[in-house]
């Protein structure tokens, strides 16, 4: 194990080791899973996550053969949940130049156009940027989201939209976004919980049965993620940045935990997304982890200095 991103400590404990078996959703193949935790500063990170060009295959996979037709089929929907994102933003910040990291194929992009936003977004989909470019008619680039060459304090807002976990370096990336947010500007995140109800859930089930019950935690740490953060290490890592933050708080609402979304992604490759049982357990479980304060997401703002 190298050095903690965030705090640089070389002192990891392993909470979970498991051989993840690949599946449909994300095109995996089976490869053993360590979910480390940094003593230093608590921020936890899977070991044998995939990077470098397999961390490309999988996102073109997740796009080109898992959510776009989705996407397509619930345009109208999709751009609409990005109401009240945009009502936030538009509350904080007086400027409505904005950059999207990790933009995928551009619906939210859409959406703030739509309002008057002027916008330019990045992403590693090739499949994802040309829907933006050739049919939503933006301006997306293909580039690595550490440096895609926009000049310094050209922004007033920078999002990253369930992105973070997903960065080998995000200390690299949350640099890059806060030399080109302008003086004041803002950056907001949204990212899964690593406190939620969910991981507490699959943790403790992988406890209890003396480590043998794994179905749980393979849901949860998935190959494609590297990072997972709570409340406290994403507030961390962005003082560490220079970025302050404003508030960080719990998701109630997000785009992809809309179910009816989700399921029909994957109705036709898993047979989880068929069960119609399971997905009214899940929709309990979301109600209820919210209820305690526990949900699934968690979204920071924060300011350049």
């Amino acid at each position: 194990m190298k050095q903690c991103v965030n705090c640089g400590s070389d002192n990891f404990s392993t909470l979970y080791r498991f051989l993840y078996g690949g599946d449909t959703y994300y095109g995996g193949t089976a490869r053993p899973i360590h979910v480390m935790a940094c003593v230093g500063c608590g921020l936890i990170r899977l070991e044998a996550a995939t990077h470098g060009h397999d961390a490309q295959d999988i996102h073109d996979f997740w796009w080109e053969k898992t959510w776009l037709d989705t996407y397509k089929a619930f345009h109208a929907r999709i751009i609409k949940s990005f109401d009240g994102k945009l009502d936030s933003l538009e509350g904080k910040t007086k400027g409505r130049n904005i950059l999207d990291i990790g933009c995928g194929c551009g619906f939210f992009l859409a959406a703030a156009r739509a309002r008057g936003w002027k916008t330019a977004g990045i992403d590693i989909s090739q499949p994802a940027i040309d829907y933006a470019n050739t049919v939503l008619g933006l301006s997306v680039k293909h580039a690595d989201s550490s440096d895609a060459g926009f000049a310094d304090n050209a922004f007033d807002v920078v999002t990253m939209w369930d992105v973070i976990e997903h960065l080998e370096d995000p200390v690299a990336v949350l640099a890059q976004a806060r030399r080109v947010l302008k003086p004041g500007g803002i950056i907001v995140i949204e990212t899964p919980n690593a406190e939620s109800l969910f991981h507490g859930l699959a943790g403790l089930s992988y406890r209890l049965s003396l480590r043998t019950f794994r179905y749980l935690i393979s849901r949860i740490y998935i190959p494609s993620h590297v990072y997972y953060f709570s409340r406290a290490t994403l507030g961390d890592m962005l003082r560490r940045c220079g970025l302050e933050p404003e508030a960080i708080r719990h998701s109630r609402s997000s785009l992809f935990s809309d179910l009816d979304i989700l399921f029909a992604a994957n109705r036709s490759k898993e047979v989880w997304a068929r069960n119609g049982v399971f997905k009214t357990l899940t929709a309990l479980m979301l109600r209820l982890s919210d209820g305690i304060g526990r949900p699934y997401r968690i979204t920071a703002a924060a300011r350049k200095a």
